[in-house]
């Protein structure tokens, strides 16, 4: 039986490469979508009889893994100079660069408060090994959500991330050979 639940945030982000508007930063409302796939639990009795997952517990998660880090955010590359200029002291600041790659290799991203130029005002920032697209986000929510419903023994079907309302990215695991785990984190290998 496979179940879903939906979350909505406000992330801004840019694809530094892409030919038209999308390289200038800018931001969406995303919607979140994760989907499990499991058995109904039969126990008579348990609060949650007759479900796969309780609606409440997976909203819960999803909070946390997606919204408590990307809503009111602005995600970027490791690779894109110019942003990381924008909100550091200066990408060739070895120490600011060194704590980034530091809580990448650990976290799987990084939010590197301390480092910022105006660090006073604490700009929520995240910090990713990869080019953020719907499809690269896609990718890196299922991962999250992947290693905390395994904690419940629950399966994870796939993740659906909308940009806009007409676009969106689904993934589902298929490529898990560009996973590495590093810590509690999450690298491109």
């Amino acid at each position: 039986m496979i179940v879903t639940r939906k979350i909505e945030f406000d992330m801004g982000h840019r694809v530094p490469n892409h030919k038209s508007k999308c390289r200038n930063p800018h931001g969406h409302r995303y919607v979140a979508e994760v989907g499990v796939d499991d058995k109904v639990i039969n126990e008579k009795g348990a609060s949650d009889e007759g479900m796969v997952i309780d609606f409440s517990d997976l909203k819960e998660i999803m909070m946390n893994k997606i919204d408590g880090v990307c809503d009111h955010a602005f995600m970027m590359s490791r690779d894109d100079i110019d942003m990381i200029s924008c909100f550091f002291h200066s990408e060739n600041d070895i120490s600011t660069l060194d704590l980034i790659d530091e809580e990448i290799k650990q976290y799987g991203y990084a939010h590197a408060f301390g480092a910022q130029k105006n660090s006073d005002k604490n700009w929520k920032t995240i910090i990713v090994p990869f080019i953020p697209t719907a499809e690269n986000i896609a990718w890196w929510i299922y991962v999250r959500m992947e290693h905390a419903l395994k904690e419940k023994d629950i399966k994870l079907k796939y993740v659906r991330i909308w940009e806009t309302p007409n676009c969106s990215a689904i993934y589902s695991g298929e490529d898990k050979k560009i996973i590495t785990t590093l810590g509690g984190g999450v690298s491109l290998a």
